[in-house]
């Protein structure tokens, strides 16, 4: 079954909603636990709010590197 292009996006631009998208719970999950983490520890220690955009640009990138995956394997 194809993904909706338009619909990636979206939920790439939430951590973790892009992998639940494609069928990786545990690991969107993983990371949006993580997000939600360093967004509270970064209001108690504030050099960890630097984790929020690196948690956040990890999971951007690797749902595109799922959808590139995702469309070799259905292919």
């Amino acid at each position: 079954m194809k993904k909706n292009a338009f619909l990636t996006f979206i939920f790439a631009c939430i951590p973790g909603a892009g992998q639940m998208y494609y069928g990786y719970m545990k690991r969107g999950t993983s990371l949006l636990v993580y997000f939600c983490l360093f967004i509270m520890l970064g209001a108690i220690i504030s050099p960890l709010v630097v984790g929020v955009a690196v948690v956040y640009m990890f999971s951007f990138f690797d749902t595109y590197d799922l959808t590139v995956s995702y469309t070799h394997l259905t292919l």
